[in-house]
């Protein structure tokens, strides 16, 4: 938990879509788990992108301000952990999404051959 809250807002975002994913890719099978997985994998991945690229952003502006040499390092240290706690948060939920469609697809692969 403490992973999300260090991912600011993107983190939860990104638990969003990976949540929806999951139930669309599970309900939706007949129309291909991976076709209908794979916007949301993308979406993932996007907000991860952004929460580390506007999280280095502050970062920066926040070391702007900051006149002392120690505590610019500490602003760095925190804030380059929490930009990339976003980064870790959508590529798990991403890499967890990709498993569950191929692993859906390998299901109704192997049920339809069967038939």
């Amino acid at each position: 938990m403490e992973l999300l809250n260090e991912a600011g807002i993107f983190g939860p975002a990104c638990v969003v879509v990976f949540v929806a994913g999951l139930f669309f890719t599970l309900t939706r099978r007949q129309d291909g788990a991976i076709r209908t997985a794979t916007p949301f994998i993308l979406g993932t991945l996007a907000l991860g992108q952004l929460g580390q690229g506007l999280g280095q952003r502050l970062v920066r502006d926040a070391i702007d301000k900051v006149p002392a040499l120690d505590k610019k390092v500490d602003f760095l240290n925190l804030g380059t952990g929490e930009a990339a706690a976003c980064l870790v948060v959508s590529g798990g939920a991403a890499l967890a999404l990709c498993i569950v469609a191929l692993g859906v697809s390998l299901a109704d692969r192997g049920s339809n051959a069967s038939r």
